[in-house]
């Protein structure tokens, strides 16, 4: 393949089709040593608590006045600068604890001593952990909680308002062992140590028939059962403003499936290709337009794609034609209901190709809060003239065009499309990019990378380069270069706060880096504390009517001025028992104070309860 390849000179590899011809040699083999890695950049930010959990509960847990209450999170590093958990009511600091400040799980306990709604915020420090050289370094742990059998996607979960913050997700896209693990075919969810998800590690979102119709049992369909197509699967992923997983299968002409954080169900966002009946008037469709692409070379539909715009209101999935030469660009569909529109059977050409640039991407794409799109080209060649890079800012004036009118080319004229920048003409070190991504959907400041099998090189792994190149967002301007590029990187992803994180399929693992110098940063815990109002009662009156029964009499006082309605009494047949409602009830009065009367008949316990929440014996 490596020998083909030099010979086209004037086309890309389908990078895509070569991994799947690699991947039975590549399960299983070892790292080459790390190699060194330089940087000037002066970013500060690696260390951060997620998966915070009160008393279990990633959501809201109620406990009464005098109660522990239990707080665990992890840590994807140690904070040797120490851990602060914060108990906030509003903007109040209640109760500053120092917290566990090891890697992975760790937890407090504190006590409330009176009633209201409590946030938990945990700010974590660490030193520079690269010992002042400036270099970014690994911070993650290869071991069997990071290996990664065959991957082709991963992300990380950048959601601040998400139970779920920090949580990675990597794809395994065919059945094998590595690194002491055995995996099947589907999503591998982690939190940001390394643990696997609280839920457990795997799922499939149901998603067992790929996009050719093949069937996996228990699993999605695997490589090498569609004798026609790669059958990658999953492939590129992306967590998304909505917090769902997306991700690609590439089996046949390229659909792109949702699935929520858990990976228990299934979307499908888009299917079809170029060759797809779905949407029949598309410029891309080759039924009706059989001239405008040469389909001799690939035979792939969407290869790369995004889904962006929640953050404004603007959702669309963004996708490109991977398998062609030249390529049908970067193509846009609304979503509606987390799907793409049904009812646009256009979309709208976002960057059509320009023959002076063969602009065939197939390197990965990313869209922002403001419609920038950086993209890539799979470009293998030594020497290669062509940049492998781009930036094109603000496309269409940051709003999205109507539906349905993007069919005429009205946004995109071929060669009108002038990048912002471009990098990388005969950049050996930025060839066989399979994966583009920023650091931030609102406010990009970084671009990175990830580069597999791409031209002849002598730090690479089997001789061709691979590795991570950091970008400056504005520019294009290398930060950082050959991050472990002693290894082949099918994707590339960030945290929240800096981190960058990459899957090998050379080393069979994902691994993390952190850049240089000090940093904190905090977390603001989803789960709340919510600590009820006593309801008290003051006096228990009870009139005999019939043998074995009474009437009774409950009276109790409330804060403010709810309405009696507001309150039930449920009661047990022992202290610790179940407590159900009490038949029969009537409640009076207002002001703080009540009364409930109603009949009864055998030993029992009572509690008032008001809006579902025990509040008081």
């Amino acid at each position: 393949m490596k020998t083909e390849a030099k010979n086209l000179t004037n086309s890309p590899r389908n990078g895509w089709l070569h991994r799947t011809h690699l991947w039975k040699w590549m399960l299983g083999s070892l790292a080459l040593p790390l190699a060194l890695i330089s940087s000037t950049t002066t970013g500060r930010a690696n260390v951060y608590a997620t998966d915070i959990n009160v008393n279990g509960i990633l959501t809201s847990a109620s406990v009464p006045v005098g109660s522990p209450v239990t707080i665990t999170y992890r840590l994807n590093q140690t904070a040797d600068r120490g851990v602060k958990v914060n108990i906030l009511n509003g903007n109040s600091n209640v109760a500053v604890l120092t917290g566990g400040s090891n890697l992975g799980l760790n937890s407090v306990v504190w006590t409330p001593t009176s009633s209201g709604t409590f946030h938990v915020s945990i700010t974590a420090g660490a030193s520079d952990v690269s010992g002042g050289s400036g270099n970014w370094t690994q911070i993650s742990i290869d071991g069997t909680n990071t290996a990664a059998v065959y991957p082709l996607g991963m992300d990380v979960d950048k959601n601040t308002n998400s139970p779920y913050y920090g949580r990675v997700v990597v794809g395994c896209a065919a059945d094998g062992s590595a690194n002491g693990v055995t995996q099947m075919v589907g999503l591998y969810k982690a939190n940001a140590d390394g643990s696997p998800a609280d839920e457990g590690a795997f799922g499939y979102a149901g998603y067992a028939t790929n996009d050719s119709g093949n069937v996996g049992v228990g699993e999605m369909s695997q490589v090498g059962q569609d004798p026609y197509h790669n059958s990658n699967l999953p492939g590129i992923i992306r967590i998304a403003g909505d917090d769902r997983i997306y991700f690609l299968d590439d089996s046949g002409y390229g659909s792109v499936v949702a699935c929520d954080m858990q990976a228990t169900t299934n979307q499908i966002v888009i299917n079809g290709g170029f060759l797809s009946l779905g949407y029949p008037d598309s410029l891309d469709n080759y039924a009706n337009n059989p001239d405008l692409y040469d389909l001799n070379v690939g035979g792939i539909g969407w290869g790369q794609f995004d889904v962006a715009g929640f953050e404004t209101g603007q959702p669309a999935v963004y996708l490109d034609d991977t398998g062609d030469y030249p390529g049908a660009g970067v193509w846009m569909y609304h979503l509606v209901n987390g799907a793409a529109d049904p009812n646009d059977t256009v979309g709208t050409q976002v960057l059509a190709p320009d023959n002076s640039s063969i602009f065939v991407t197939g390197g990965g794409l990313s869209v922002d809060a403001k419609l920038d799109i950086f993209v890539s080209q799979l470009r293998v060649n030594d020497g290669d003239p062509l940049f492998r890079v781009f930036a094109f800012t603000n496309w269409n004036g940051g709003v999205l065009p109507p539906e349905g009118d993007g069919g005429n080319d009205t946004y995109a004229v071929p060669g009108a499309e002038a990048p912002a920048w471009a990098i990388g003409s005969g950049n050996d070190v930025l060839s066989g990019i399979n994966d583009t991504v920023f650091n931030s959907r609102l406010n990009p400041t970084l671009v990175a990378v990830a580069t597999q099998n791409g031209a002849d090189a002598t730090n690479g792994y089997a001789a061709y380069n691979g590795g991570i190149t950091i970008l400056g967002a504005m520019t294009g301007a290398v930060v950082v270069t050959n991050l472990d590029s002693a290894n082949w990187y099918t994707s590339v992803a960030f945290d929240n706060v800096g981190n960058i994180y990459g899957c090998s399929q050379t080393t069979n693992f994902w691994r993390v880096w952190s850049p240089p110098g000090p940093n904190t940063n905090t977390t603001l815990a989803v789960a709340t504390i919510v600590v009820p109002v006593q309801f008290i009662i003051t006096k228990i009156t009870a009139s005999p009517t019939t043998p074995g029964c009474a009437n009774l009499a409950l009276d109790f006082t409330a804060p403010g001025n709810p309405a009696p309605s507001t309150f039930v009494v449920i009661g047990s047949a022992t202290v610790n028992g179940t407590y159900t409602p009490v038949p029969g009830v009537l409640i009076t009065g207002g002001l703080g104070s009540y009364q409930a009367t109603f009949s009864n008949c055998s030993p029992m316990f009572y509690k008032i309860q008001k809006v579902n929440i025990i509040t008081a014996d």
